[in-house]
């Protein structure tokens, strides 16, 4: 689960990311994590003492956003065609000259289920 992820990155890493920006990237492991899954880690990167975390735009979600516009039929005031040709057009990336002070790694495979 997206929660066991997070949990794991807080007691692996503490104090790595403090007032960081952090981008969940690169690896096949992020590529693969359901979109159900990445706003529970995305949202508790605050509780790691980070500043921000967010995963790349990538297909799995703009198909799950594809998924909200006919689950919620048309004029759905977030979920819209033009609204995701806009984020698949020009989405939200680190900037090209950007110095990434970290790189962590964590394999997700070693992670087991955790109590909270």
């Amino acid at each position: 689960m997206g929660k066991d992820v997070i949990i794991s990155l807080c007691g692996l890493f503490n104090g790595e990311v403090l007032n960081h920006a952090i981008e969940f990237a690169e690896a096949e492991s992020i590529r693969t994590l359901g979109v159900d899954k990445r706003p529970a880690i995305a949202n508790m990167t605050t509780e790691w003492g980070t500043l921000t975390g967010l995963f790349p735009v990538d297909e799995m979600l703009l198909a799950c956003y594809r998924e909200g516009v006919e689950f919620h039929g048309p004029g759905h005031p977030r979920i819209s065609e033009f609204r995701i040709k806009d984020i698949e057009f020009y989405p939200i990336t680190a900037s090209p000259n950007v110095t990434n002070t970290k790189h962590l790694t964590l394999n997700l495979s070693t992670l087991s289920p955790s109590i909270s």
